[in-house]
């Protein structure tokens, strides 16, 4: 429950933070996707995915025994995951990434975003994502608060 907590302070730290500009909220149709791979589980190689449609309805599958869940994004975290794919640089990316996390039993992870006709995408196995990308940040937050 703790974790639900922290993206909900995310969020309210991303609405803040998007009010002290008073830029408006972008709007436009949005698709967001995070999927994992590799580790370490029980039953052989983890993985999760993770996608949130533009009506803010998101699903969550793992291979973890009670990873899967569904439900809608409230409006303000709706609008924060609009700003966030607004400022994103996931699939800008030119840094090549020096190992695949997942071939040495470690998780890798890959984002996917698509913002009316502009769309981008990045693998760590390819290129050095950025941890601190708002993207990135609002993906693995939510993710974490399934776990």
């Amino acid at each position: 429950m703790g974790s639900r907590f922290r993206f909900v302070g995310l969020v309210a730290l991303v609405a803040a933070l998007s009010a002290c500009g008073s830029a408006p909220v972008p709007s436009g149709t949005v698709h967001v996707e995070r999927h994992t791979w590799g580790g370490m589980c029980p039953d052989g190689p983890c993985g999760s995915d993770l996608v949130v449609e533009d009506d803010g309805s998101w699903t969550y599958s793992s291979s973890d025994e009670d990873g899967d869940a569904s439900g809608t994004l409230t409006d303000s975290e709706l609008d924060a995951l609009h700003t966030a794919v607004a400022d994103t640089t996931v699939g800008s990316e030119s840094a090549a990434a020096v190992a695949c996390a997942a071939d040495v039993d470690d998780t890798s992870v890959r984002y996917a975003w698509t913002f009316d006709d502009d769309s981008g995408a990045a693998s760590s196995c390819e290129v050095v994502i950025d941890g601190g990308d708002p993207l990135v940040l609002y993906l693995d937050e939510l993710a974490a608060s399934f776990d």
